[in-house]
């Protein structure tokens, strides 16, 4: 009996110690997955903690194009809303940034002066035929840089060698506002008037609607924005000059308006011209012909009264007037 227990104890500690060892070796298992999860977690962060780093440098990348091309954009939609400058003789436009208010610009023969006050041949657009830049093109030496062209002209464009104080750093704009040239699509759309027993013809835009003849205005032209008007007049006092024109207008005029007052030539006839800009836009032509004096008068009152109108609308007189033919 005693052999059995011993027998016994014998299976028991045997047992025992294989459960331990059992138990040991489920510990050491269980300890070795979870060092393998969590190195594979740790690898697994790394890498989306890498992929996630390369997705933010692109993405800091991509912001940098962004605001790059929000600035360009900027840029360009400030110089679109700008200052249009419009001349329907030649039939283009060109935009002037909003820093160039007050620009002020002069028709010669040769081409289209712009500038300011303090110097008035900034920059120039010089309108020539093909036969004139054909012959200097070529040349050696300073010329004025090509912009573009059509059927009857070759468009090109120089500045000034100085530049006063006040306009300083303005030259360098100049290139933006030459790329901003663009033909005028609905030049060609004018419509034609034209008065045989006076024997004279112009163009206006198709805005405007001729209105009945009346004795007070004569032939009336009406638009939304303003108005202008053709009459003419016996020349009962037997006035000889343009200069006769304004003496005797300031002699008998009632109301003791002040005008800005020139002389121009308007269809090879020299014209007496009246002007005032604090209204809007008035401007009013005196041209001798065949012992009448045709008056063509403009007037587009505007408020609030924009330095971008006023040059608008003294484009499209400046269009009427150069389309102006006399027979």
């Amino acid at each position: 009996m005693k052999k059995q227990k011993g027998f016994i104890s014998i299976i028991l500690a045997i047992v025992n110690t294989a459960i331990l060892a059992g138990g040991s070796t489920y510990v050491l298992v269980q300890d070795q997955a979870e060092k393998q999860i969590t190195n594979a977690v740790q690898e697994t962060s790394k890498n989306i903690q890498q992929q996630a780093q390369v997705q933010m440098e692109k993405l800091a990348e991509r912001i940098e194009e962004l605001e790059k091309e929000t600035v360009i954009e900027k840029e360009k939609s400030n110089l679109e809303e700008g200052l249009v400058y419009k001349n329907n003789k030649y039939g283009f436009s060109l935009v002037f940034p909003e820093n160039w208010q007050g620009y002020q610009f002069e028709e010669k023969d040769n081409g289209i002066y712009f500038g300011f006050p303090e110097q008035l041949d900034f920059w120039a657009l010089g309108i020539m035929s093909h036969q004139g830049w054909d012959a200097i093109k070529n040349e050696e030496g300073p010329k004025p840089k090509y912009v573009t062209e059509n059927d009857d002209y070759i468009f090109v464009y120089s500045t000034s060698h100085d530049e006063v104080p006040s306009l300083q750093g303005m030259l360098s704009e100049v290139k933006d506002i030459v790329e901003t040239f663009k033909f005028l699509d609905n030049i060609v759309d004018w419509q034609t008037y034209t008065n045989e027993e006076l024997g004279i013809s112009f163009k206006y835009p198709l805005e405007f609607v001729e209105d009945e003849f009346s004795e007070l205005f004569g032939q009336l032209f009406k638009s939304e924005q303003g108005h202008f008007w053709l009459k003419a007049e016996d020349n009962i006092k037997n006035l000889k000059t343009s200069q006769e024109i304004k003496d005797d207008f300031y002699a008998n005029d009632g109301y003791g308006y002040s005008y800005e007052d020139t002389f121009i030539e308007v269809a090879g006839i020299n014209t007496y011209k009246q002007a005032r800009y604090d209204l809007g836009v008035i401007e009013r032509y005196y041209i001798l012909h065949n012992n009448k004096i045709i008056r063509i008068s403009f007037e587009f009152n505007f408020i609030p009264q924009t330095e971008e109108l006023l040059v608008e609308k003294k484009a499209i007189i400046v269009g009427i007037i150069n389309t102006l033919e006399i027979q």
